[in-house]
């Protein structure tokens, strides 16, 4: 009975630790703020790296916050980049994203060229709606102009989790419940407007061509089609069919069948917004 009871133990145990495993392997823990420009104190720095921390796991969906001196040089680019191609590196590179999808938000904020861009992957896009992007910079870049980088990333983080909350309750921000997205176009209002539309195009029509045809007096109907062909202007000496030539296309068959996604293979839906600050 003894070894029952420690055998059924040791396998409790081992089950607990091959989920733990699991866990770390399927949960991304990467550093969600890197603040490379050096712009918050160490206790703001301390209190967001808790609050991005806590949203991130809570909806497994990593919430990050960049910050750069610089990226860009005299012509607006660094190294061949785009801020939008920036953050995308960053999220790329750092191992942001939860999942197969990489479901994940990044606020890359660049100071010399006072530059900022979002970029949202798998479950983050489907969250942030266009409304959401419009919510984002409406309530975030106000505090980044006036200099108060603190609020304004931890607001980041606050719009972030609401807007995921929503969007996983199956109401994403900016999404009307009451309004039809399947047929926009089948309302009574647009409907007769395109049949007042239509009508008025007919008459229009009718009433040109009628004119253009009363001005022209000469032409009749003919009964026949030799009619139209003017006597003595056509002679047939010779006729003949001649072959010129064949041309072969040949296209070889692809043999390559393979298909890959999440990290080993494509990236995940993507979506983003920046601008100036």
């Amino acid at each position: 009975m003894k070894k029952r009871i420690i055998s059924v133990l040791i396998a409790l145990i081992l089950l607990a630790l091959l989920t733990v495993v699991v866990s770390a392997d399927e949960y991304n823990d990467p550093e969600l703020l890197v603040d490379k420009a050096h712009i918050l104190t160490d206790s703001e720095e301390a209190d967001l790296i808790a609050q991005l921390n806590e949203i991130s796991e809570r909806h497994k969906t990593n919430i990050a916050v960049v910050t750069m001196p610089y990226t860009m040089n005299e012509n607006g680019v660094f190294m061949g980049m785009t801020p939008e191609a920036c953050a995308n590196l960053f999220f790329r590179e750092r191992g942001y994203g939860y999942g197969n999808s990489d479901d994940g938000v990044l606020f890359l904020v660049i100071m010399d060229t006072r530059d900022w861009y979002i970029t949202s992957h798998g479950y983050g896009a489907y969250a942030i709606t266009e409304a959401g992007y419009d919510r984002l910079e409406n309530e975030i870049i106000p505090y980044l102009s006036s200099g108060e980088y603190a609020q304004a990333f931890s607001l980041y983080g606050e719009i972030c989790d609401d807007l995921i909350s929503r969007a996983r309750n199956g109401e994403p921000y900016g999404y009307d419940p009451d309004f039809d997205y399947n047929a926009p176009a089948n309302s009574p209002t647009t409907a007769s407007w395109i049949g007042v539309c239509v009508f008025v195009g007919v008459i229009i029509s009718a009433i040109s061509v009628g004119v253009m045809a009363s001005k022209n007096k000469s032409v009749r109907i003919k009964a026949e089609a030799n009619s139209y062909i003017r006597q003595g202007s056509m002679h047939v000496t010779t006729s003949r069919d001649m072959f010129l030539y064949r041309n072969v296309s040949k296209i070889r068959k692809s043999n390559n069948n393979s298909s890959s996604g999440g990290r080993s293979g494509g990236r995940s839906v993507s979506s983003g917004r920046g601008g100036k600050f």
